[in-house]
């Protein structure tokens, strides 16, 4: 597609969306036909000009999220009232929750270190489009090798940092190691190094964590945040692990 194309297909959709002309108002101001301007809008919407964004009422506990707060050390606690929602549903307000709560703490400038998982991946999808050129997201924990790099690998870090305007830093290693050798060996590299010690030094960390249960640990399916305060990993994979968090995400029944 060329550049005069996308322009053309930018102004329609800025027109009929944004200005709210008709498509006939539409066609006789740039002189083409109605029928046109119909097709140029679908075009539009196929290559991902315009977007379609759906605010659902996520409803939370404020009982819940008070109760949070005083109990463990947390500024700011979310928490979502599921009802009989499925996984996909209940993932899905959790990082419309987080997407809205991370929106208000987000400088012009900064570090923002992400892992990746489920509920991250909703959180990015979630946050609208902002021009914060000064901020870089920072890849913290290393790869799984899963068959979606957008959830398990490292484009959620370059989707996010288009989405913020910003610029994005790749940690192009495993997740885990065959042992602490080959961690040592990996961790000399020094673009690995510098990556890491990127995101030791985030403003803000965005992290996945499965919700506990007596019995044991389900998958991930919730957002955690936090302010930057680290410490190194001691096992043999490659991360940036946080301390216990400022910032929370989490569901309700």
């Amino acid at each position: 597609m060329t550049e005069d194309r996308l322009k053309l297909l930018a102004e329609v959709a800025v027109l009929y969306y944004e200005d709210g002309l008709t498509q006939e108002q539409i066609a006789r101001q740039l002189s083409i036909s109605r029928s046109n301007i119909s097709r140029l809008l679908a075009e539009a919407s196929q290559r991902g000009v315009v977007g379609t964004r759906i605010n659902y009422p996520w409803q939370t506990s404020p009982l819940l999220q008070t109760a949070l707060m005083k109990r463990f050390p947390l500024r700011v606690a979310r928490v979502l009232k599921t009802g009989r929602c499925d996984y996909k549903w209940v993932v899905r307000g959790l990082g419309a929750l987080a997407a809205r709560c991370l929106e208000g703490i987000l400088k012009d400038e900064g570090v923002l270190a992400i892992g990746w998982g489920t509920a991250l991946h909703e959180v990015v999808n979630a946050l609208w489009p902002m021009g914060k050129t000064g901020i870089e997201v920072v890849q913290m924990i290393g790869a799984v090798g899963s068959a979606d790099p957008f959830i398990h690998g490292p484009e959620l870090p370059r989707v996010l940092a288009q989405t913020l305007g910003g610029r994005y830093r790749h940690l192009h290693a495993p997740l885990i190691v065959a042992d602490q050798e080959v961690r040592q060996a990996l961790l000399k590299n020094r673009r690995i190094s510098e990556t890491l010690e990127h995101a030791r030094r985030a403003d803000i960390a965005l992290a996945g964590s499965a919700p506990w249960s007596r019995a044991s640990p389900a998958s991930s399916g919730r957002a955690t945040w936090t302010r930057r305060s680290w410490r190194s990993s001691p096992g043999a994979g490659l991360s940036a692990t946080s301390a216990p968090t400022s910032w929370t995400s989490t569901e309700g029944s």
